[in-house]
């Protein structure tokens, strides 16, 4: 399992016995809810034109260009629960981790959570394919479970 994106979250309170707050940008990939660190989301753009990678793994849908850089694009709903979502009529999500760039194809984006980091829950199956991109769950408004990401 990989180490958390924010080492703060060992620690739900900070030395003024504060909640520890994380930004998450709320999104849906399959029928699934996701939550992605918002620090790690360079920005949210239409889907442009996929050029497709011959022999690549089903997660991996191809290259785009944006802003003068080549970026590799993953479906989401494929890389974290192993079944391709529609390609059609989603957004990609540029993240940044570690200064490289990636985009995933998401089938829309929901809102911004302002989560404390107490109200986040371990995985309990990690036996799940998507176990190595979970950080944790976090049961939301209307009793909704949304998994927060760590795709570093």
């Amino acid at each position: 399992m990989t180490a958390p994106i924010l080492p703060a979250l060992e620690s739900t309170t900070s030395s003024q016995d504060t909640p520890i707050q994380l930004l998450s940008l709320s999104l849906a990939a399959g029928d699934e809810l996701f939550a992605l660190n918002l620090g790690h989301v360079r920005e949210i753009v239409k889907t442009p034109h996929i050029t497709p990678l011959p022999g690549a793994l089903c997660h991996q849908l191809g290259l785009v260009a944006l802003r003068g850089k080549l970026l590799s694009v993953f479906d989401l709903a494929a890389l974290v629960l192993g079944k391709p979502g529609p390609t059609e009529g989603g957004v990609l999500i540029v993240s940044d981790f570690a200064d490289t760039l990636r985009a995933y194809l998401v089938h829309g984006v929901e809102t911004i959570l302002r989560v404390d980091a107490a109200e986040i829950r371990p995985l309990e199956d990690d036996s799940m394919q998507s176990a190595e991109f979970i950080q944790g769950v976090l049961i939301k408004q209307n009793e909704k479970l949304v998994s927060l990401l760590d795709l570093a």
